[in-house]
């Protein structure tokens, strides 16, 4: 479980300004909440179920952030 992966994806939920951030780099964003590598191109691939098993994260929380 990735309590980082989890953390973005709240924080995505709660700042748009954060949202903004996120679609100009979600790189940047990423490492600076330390979302794992492996997370990370889950991410970056829209790879929502892999995400999920990963992260052990719900649908909705997936949804936040695969776009």
């Amino acid at each position: 479980m990735s309590e980082n992966t989890k953390k973005l994806l709240l924080s995505l939920n709660e700042d748009p300004n954060l949202v903004t951030e996120f679609k100009t780099d979600p790189k940047a964003v990423m490492d600076r909440f330390k979302v794992p590598e492996d997370h990370q191109a889950m991410i970056i691939n829209g790879d929502k179920e892999g995400l999920q098993k990963a992260a052990e994260l719900d649908d909705q929380m997936c949804r936040l952030i695969i776009f």
